[in-house]
């Protein structure tokens, strides 16, 4: 098994408390709860849903869009917290 890495920066210095299918860095923290989950929208295409109420659609088979998508909810969601800070 490779070295974990942090799912949304890459970084290789993972959190003391991340759980072994969760790795994310400590500032990458507030992603935490933002769990996206996909499912099955209207006519066969993809929806990637988050807790927070974030959506996006995507045909059937564009995983590199979904994957862009959702790291870029993620990005804004650590845009944020650091704003708060």
């Amino acid at each position: 098994m490779g070295m974990r890495k942090c799912y949304v920066c890459g970084s290789i210095e993972i959190a003391n408390d991340a759980p072994p299918g969760g790795a994310l860095c400590e500032d990458c923290e507030p992603v935490r709860e933002h769990v996206v989950s996909m499912q099955t929208g209207a006519g066969g295409t993809r929806v990637a849903v988050c807790r927070c109420g974030w959506r996006d659609e995507f045909a059937c088979g564009d995983h590199d869009g979904r994957k862009r998508a959702v790291k870029l909810h993620w990005f804004r969601v650590l845009a944020l917290a650091l704003e708060a800070d």
